[in-house]
C-alpha cells in the first residue's frame, strides 16, 4: 500500500513550501484546512502530485492511474512505440510522467489549460485547452483520465480526423456530477457517435478496470491493423 515514509514526507512538505503559491485557490485551502500526511487522498490533484514526487513507489502501487495503465497496455501492447497526447492532463502532468517512464522518452506530451508548467523530464507540456482546432495531427494515439466535459470534445475531434483514443471517462460534466440515468445516456450518446467510425475499420470498447471510478467506463477507439 502506497505510504509516505519519513524522508517521502520531508520532500512532500519541501515541494508545497516551494510550489504552494502556484496552485489555484481550493487546492490552497485544502492544504490549509484539510490535508494530513497521514492520509492517502484519491483526488486528482494528490494522485498528480503522488506520481510526480515519488512515480516509482506510486507506479507499484493499486491506485486509479496504475489501474488505468494497465488497462492502456491491455489495448495498446503498441504503447512504447505511440506518440501520445494526454487531455486534460490536469495541474501536474503525473500520468504522463508515469507513463514516460515506460515508453520511449519524448513520445508523450500533455495538454491543460491548468498546467502549473512544473519540470517534468520527457513530457511536453501544452498550456491550452483542447478544442475541435487542436492540432491532432502529430500524434496516433490520445489519452485521457477523467477529462470531464472534454471527453465528448475528443469524440467530436476523432470524428472529424480519426485516431486511437483510450479515455477513462468520469461522470463530471462543468459543474455538474451526472446521475447514474444521465451518465449512462451520456456515454451511449458517445459510443454511438464513435461507432460511426466502423466504416474506416476502427472498433469501439468498453471496459471497466477493478476500481471503476464510480462505475465509468474506459472507452478506446482503435483501428485494427488489417485494415
Amino acid at each position: 500500500m502506497f505510504k509516505l515514509n519519513s524522508n517521502d514526507r520531508e520532500k512532500f512538505i519541501k515541494f508545497l513550501m516551494d510550489n504552494y503559491d502556484k496552485f489555484p485557490q481550493g487546492v490552497k485551502d485544502f492544504f490549509d484546512n484539510h490535508f494530513s500526511l497521514d492520509e492517502v487522498y484519491q483526488f486528482d490533484f494528490m494522485a498528480e502530485i503522488y506520481a510526480y514526487l515519488f512515480p516509482q513507489k506510486y507506479m507499484t502501487d493499486f491506485n486509479f492511474y496504475t489501474c488505468y495503465i494497465t488497462c492502456l497496455f491491455n489495448k495498446f501492447p503498441d504503447l512504447k512505440e505511440r506518440k501520445v497526447l494526454e487531455i486534460a492532463s490536469g495541474l501536474i502532468p503525473g500520468l504522463a510522467y508515469l507513463i514516460e517512464k515506460i515508453i520511449k522518452p519524448n513520445n508523450i506530451s500533455c495538454m491543460d489549460p491548468r498546467l502549473l508548467n512544473l519540470p517534468v523530464r520527457g513530457v511536453k507540456q501544452i498550456k491550452n485547452k483542447f478544442t475541435m482546432e487542436t492540432d491532432i495531427s502529430p500524434y496516433d494515439l490520445l489519452i485521457a483520465h477523467c477529462p470531464c466535459e472534454a471527453f465528448e470534445v475528443i469524440v467530436n475531434r476523432v470524428l472529424e480526423e480519426p485516431k486511437d483514443i483510450c479515455i477513462q471517462t468520469c461522470r463530471c460534466y462543468g459543474d455538474e456530477y451526472l446521475s447514474d440515468f444521465r451518465f449512462r445516456r451520456y456515454i451511449i450518446k458517445q459510443i454511438i457517435k464513435l461507432e460511426k467510425l466502423q466504416k474506416y475499420g476502427y472498433y469501439v470498447d468498453t471496459t471497466y478496470t477493478p476500481l471503476m471510478i464510480n462505475e465509468a467506463p474506459v472507452i478506446t477507439l482503435k483501428r485494427e491493423k488489417n485494415v
